[in-house]
């Protein structure tokens, strides 16, 4: 064959990932995940070959809850009724492996604290009980084959947890997914 068993990676991350969002405050993962996916939507459509707005255009439009919360689709709304580059997005009930490796998606979800120490600690994949506490919304940036489950960016990582967590929805209190995509 045209490759040798063995050679392909089991844990694969998109290079088309452009943004870095590990430095949410409050309640903004919402606005984080936006523009990730906004952003890097543009990207894989027009390259280098159309400017694009910063990170920081974009999070100042996407923002619009401030740190109180907020819905990305409400965010990526507002992002393309200013830029207009042709972006939409849909809820959707399940995620392919296919769309986790080839377009923008944000998984929003709840959990408890313990799930929350299980993002922090880079895995989400055994629901962990206990009274969910808020949502949090992360960018797919990759999928795990050998643990199949998603990984996802957290705008809260870096220094007080893991910049990537692996997750599985079965793993949550509740799980949203939003594809994000050009026409």
């Amino acid at each position: 064959g045209l490759l040798d068993e063995g050679n392909l990676l089991n844990r694969y991350i998109r290079n088309t990932n452009i943004t870095g969002v590990y430095e949410q405050v409050g309640g903004t993962c919402y606005a984080y995940a936006a523009c990730s996916a906004y952003l890097n939507t543009i990207a894989r459509i027009y390259g280098a070959k159309k400017p694009f707005p910063s990170f920081r255009e974009c999070y100042d439009i996407a923002c619009y809850n401030g740190e109180n919360g907020g819905k990305s689709e409400e965010s990526i709304r507002r992002l393309e009724k200013r830029f207009r580059y042709g972006v939409l997005w849909e809820q959707c009930d399940n995620l392919s492996i296919r769309d986790a490796l080839t377009i923008s998606v944000i998984i929003s979800f709840k959990t408890s604290q313990k799930g929350w120490e299980c993002v922090a600690n880079g895995s989400l994949l055994e629901f962990p009980g206990g009274k969910p506490t808020g949502f949090h919304a992360a960018v797919v940036e990759g999928y795990d084959f050998d643990k199949d489950c998603v990984i996802l960016k957290n705008s809260w990582g870096g220094e007080t947890a893991s910049p990537r967590f692996n997750f599985t929805g079965s793993a949550a209190h509740e799980t949203k997914i939003l594809r994000v995509f050009y026409t």
